[in-house]
């Protein structure tokens, strides 16, 4: 399973690419475009964040009228950021994801992740990246996801596209936090990178997911399924693994119906991808451990 997140080991080559912070005056050598440049990025980028927390009602006010301004900002800063720092020929998706850690999530949270990837279409190479913005007040993260595509015009990384519709609620209180993402290798149309994007929306235990299935084709991203509804997990990392053939969905349930939150069975449903989506051609159930 080839899950690329916060917590993802550093490639074989990493020492190749041993990377001074990026906060610092200079990246990696071979990455760094403008490296003096990253400083004041950061140093925006942290004096918009903290304008995107509240911890009192006249502070969750005015987070809640500026919110989409700020958060359109710091992706503008993302995009300078990836425009300005990754040479195409030679950026690895360990180096992006770090450099994103350091702009956008330098005290290291663990629920907060970046992702990174590269991918060579018949138009073109391509980086998709995955940001987590982190936003919201006490015990409400309402974090922004955002999943973008660059592709390499003339040595640099430009934006193409993105998407943002993985969003969760609790109740009336939105709730959105630990990106994720899964490759998924042989994609049933040539020429595209398909891929899993799940998030945590709900602060309660065990962890309720929203999960989509993308494809990137070169101009845009699009869904191209998602389960019926939320999903209740047991182990979250683990909530889709790839199988010879296909994918199974690990979702967590109560049976009796009255103690959702305290599941006792797991399902475990196998699809197939297709063209237009995924076909569930199997399912089998385990208790939960």
């Amino acid at each position: 399973m080839h899950l690329i997140d916060g917590a993802v080991a550093a490639s074989k080559n990493a020492a190749a690419w041993a990377l001074v912070p990026f906060l610092a005056t200079s990246l990696a050598a071979g990455q760094s475009r403008t490296g003096p440049q990253v400083s004041p990025r950061a140093q925006s980028v942290a004096r918009i964040e903290a304008q995107l927390r509240w911890n009192d009602e006249r502070g969750k006010e005015a987070y809640v009228d500026a919110r989409s301004r700020l958060t359109n900002e710091i992706l503008a800063e993302v995009d300078g950021f990836i425009r300005e720092s990754f040479m195409p020929r030679t950026a690895s998706p360990d180096v992006v994801r770090r450099g994103l850690d350091e702009l956008l999530n330098p005290r290291r949270d663990s629920f907060r992740n970046n992702f990174a990837a590269t991918t060579d279409l018949s138009s073109g190479q391509y980086l998709i990246v995955g940001i987590e913005i982190p936003r919201g007040g006490p015990a409400e993260a309402e974090d922004a996801i955002s999943i973008r595509a660059y592709r390499n015009d003339s040595g640099k990384f430009v934006l193409v596209t993105s998407v943002s519709d993985v969003t969760g609620t609790v109740g009336e209180i939105p709730y959105l936090i630990d990106l994720r993402v899964l490759t998924l290798p042989g994609p049933p149309v040539s020429g595209e990178f398909w891929f899993f994007s799940w998030a945590r929306i709900s602060p309660q235990s065990p962890p309720t997911a929203a999960l989509r299935l993308y494809a990137f084709d070169g101009k845009r991203f699009r869904t191209v399924w998602s389960p019926a509804g939320d999903l209740l997990t047991e182990d979250y990392s683990s909530l889709v693994e790839l199988v010879p053939g296909g994918f199974v969905v690990n979702r967590a349930v109560d049976p009796s119906g009255e103690a959702p939150h305290a599941p006792s069975l797991l399902v475990h449903e196998m699809f197939v991808p297709t063209v237009d989506g995924a076909i569930k051609v199997r399912e089998w159930t385990s208790p939960v451990r």
